[in-house]
């Protein structure tokens, strides 16, 4: 498709561009730059999708604060809708509220193996609610972290399980509708095998087996700030940016598929264990928006929020997420929508870039990624385009990117716990740019470079993204 709107939109761009100037371009200081850009504020690419875990309150006053905060899906779960799996009013009452607002719904329609005993159908996905009947709904999360296998005494639920239920999915919802299961990275590790081969067999057993009609998802939940009240010790999750890598890398090994990809990112404190441990702290602005850049990164088509809605407590404890048990906005809330407004004003350029690796820079005064970079993949200076070296005084990560015309793209992310407040001075050096436009807040700013050095000062989990030429 970038490749159709470059054909037919290339002349136009060589007649009416030079830089990146929105009414066309204009020649910056009177100094040609190394190249012409596309009018990308024009361009009318698609948003990033953003949506947000557990329902709140099914009712117009929840649904339009929703819509308010900047979302534009609708995870359909939890007590608010009646629970999980099964037919539920509540649903088809948040499908039509949600129609109202112009919100897209994924219905999540895990079972759970109690709730399955008397018909054995381990997804709501099977089922002819009638769900169907309500255009906001636009896709099925089949089952919320399956395993790879479903084992001997099906104690688990297995992709190969859900796997089997697609033609049923599809005579019930037709070809259109996507149809995905969400993993869980932990689930490898536990189950002795690798997160690798988690994802493959879901490529094989549910994408490679869905619909070609229909878009084409991945998506998974692994968090990245931990907390252990045993050393007081705040830091990051080593091994998250090489789940949100292997994610994204299925897009470039598999693109006759087309995929599509989706990350939880944490928006809610949670215990998750008998300790106290992993993800019970505070998330603010300075910790979404880290998250936030780090997807955008590394080329996500939809980040999810874990979660919108505050879960009462079972199994893990929860704090307050950007609405609490009550339904009262937090202060998450406002974090959320702060972020999200931003993503919004400029989302359409960075989407019409296309994720092609990431390169990293190890902070040369501080340095709190915690080994995070340790596991990842770099391109090579053959890979990165016009781009020649990067140094960054904190840690810094890069997601490189091109556009439909071979231009480059550089998401630049601080990326260091935001507990320890690190700020990032970062310089880029190109081969041939003497401009660059950095969307910093989500505002332009053409910025000329002296010496082909683009210097950046980001903030405490800032992310830029930068288009030299």
């Amino acid at each position: 498709m970038k490749r159709l709107i470059a054909t037919v939109l290339s002349v136009l761009f060589i007649m009416f561009s030079t830089g990146c100037n929105e009414s066309g371009g204009v020649t910056v200081n009177n100094n040609k730059p190394w190249k012409t850009l596309p009018d990308y504020e024009q361009n009318k690419a698609s948003h990033l999708k953003i949506g947000g875990y557990y329902t709140p309150k099914v009712n117009d006053a929840s649904f339009k604060e929703y819509a308010d905060c900047g979302f534009d899906v609708m995870w359909i779960n939890g007590e608010n809708v009646g629970g999980y799996g099964g037919e539920s009013q509540y649903v088809k009452n948040a499908l039509e509220l949600a129609g109202k607002y112009n919100l897209k719904c994924i219905i999540d329609a895990s079972v759970s193996r109690d709730s399955a005993k008397k018909n054995d159908d381990l997804t709501a996905a099977a089922h002819d609610y009638g769900y169907q009947n309500y255009p906001a709904l636009w896709a099925m999360d089949a089952y919320d972290e399956p395993v790879t296998f479903e084992p001997e005494d099906r104690s688990k639920v297995g992709i190969d399980t859900v796997a089997a239920y697609i033609p049923k999915f599809q005579e019930i919802y037709g070809e259109t509708m996507p149809f995905f299961t969400n993993l869980f990275a932990m689930h490898a590790s536990s189950l002795g095998t690798t997160f690798g081969e988690y994802l493959k067999q879901n490529i094989e057993q549910i994408v490679k087996k869905t619909s070609p009609k229909a878009e084409r998802w991945i998506s998974c939940d692994n968090y990245v700030y931990i907390y252990d009240p045993g050393t007081e010790k705040y830091s990051l999750q080593q091994n998250w940016l090489y789940n949100l890598q292997l994610l994204a890398n299925e897009k470039l090994k598999n693109p006759e598929l087309d995929i599509h990809t989706n990350f939880f990112i944490l928006s809610m404190p949670h215990i998750t264990d008998n300790q106290g441990r992993w993800f019970d702290r505070q998330i603010g602005y300075n910790e979404l928006r880290m998250q936030m850049y780090s997807l955008i990164a590394f080329g996500y088509d939809m980040v999810s929020f874990f979660c919108y809605a505050t879960p009462t407590s079972s199994k893990e404890t929860y704090r307050n997420a950007l609405v609490d048990l009550n339904g009262e906005k937090t202060q998450t809330w406002d974090d959320s929508r702060k972020i999200i407004s931003e993503i919004r004003k400029f989302d359409r350029v960075f989407m019409q870039f296309d994720y092609k690796g990431v390169i990293t820079a190890t902070g040369t005064e501080n340095s709190n990624s915690f080994g995070g970079f340790t596991s990842l993949t770099e391109l090579d200076a053959t890979q990165i385009g016009d781009l020649q070296e990067v140094k960054g005084t904190s840690d810094t990560l890069v997601g490189v990117a091109k556009d439909a015309y071979e231009n480059d793209g550089y998401t630049v992310v601080n990326y260091n716990d935001p507990y320890y407040k690190n700020k990032d001075t970062v310089e880029m050096t190109f081969k041939n740019a003497k401009y660059a436009c950095v969307y910093k807040g989500g505002v332009k700013e053409e910025i000329k470079l002296v010496n082909h050095i683009l210097t950046l000062d980001l903030d405490v989990g800032e992310g830029v993204f930068v288009i030299p030429y």
